[in-house]
């Protein structure tokens, strides 16, 4: 299986590369990457409470099986939307085409082990945090081309 920090990463700097998405958002460095690190970090609620707004925390969920038999993972990677004009992330996320690219992001293979993410089209949803604010989440699959495990 591949590693979900390198999968995250990749998306992260892919959404740095979408124009509009960083002027939606008002600087590339509001586009951050969420990392589990026990003990010093270790608590989504905590990144989400502590984001940037505007601002997207990528976080990687785990994985689901993609194909039986084959053994083929899908990755679920959320985008965790503060403080913005929730449906133009959306379309950016979406249909934006990162500088130095011909293809919208969700055409790109932002990993090599990895289809993009138009095999499962993502999905956004209304969360509310534990202090009651609400934000958006924005899920997205990556499915691994073939079995990793060995």
């Amino acid at each position: 299986m591949i590693e979900s920090e390198v999968l995250v990463g990749n998306l992260v700097a892919m959404l740095k590369l979408i124009p509009a998405l960083v002027a939606e958002l008002g600087s590339a460095s509001n586009i951050l990457a969420y990392k589990d690190s026990y003990p010093q970090s270790n608590s989504l609620p905590e990144a989400l409470h502590t984001m940037p707004a505007p601002g997207v925390l990528v976080v990687w969920q785990g994985v689901v099986p993609a194909q039986l038999g084959a053994e083929r993972w899908g990755h679920q990677i959320s985008l965790m939307v503060r403080g913005a004009n929730y449906s133009k992330i959306f379309r950016q996320v979406t249909e934006g085409v990162p500088t130095g690219y011909s293809l919208p992001l969700m055409q790109i293979e932002i990993h090599e082990a990895c289809e993009s993410m138009n095999m499962v089209l993502p999905t956004i949803e209304r969360q509310t945090d534990v202090e009651g604010y609400d934000y958006f989440q924005i899920n997205c699959t990556f499915i691994e081309k073939h079995s990793n495990w060995v």
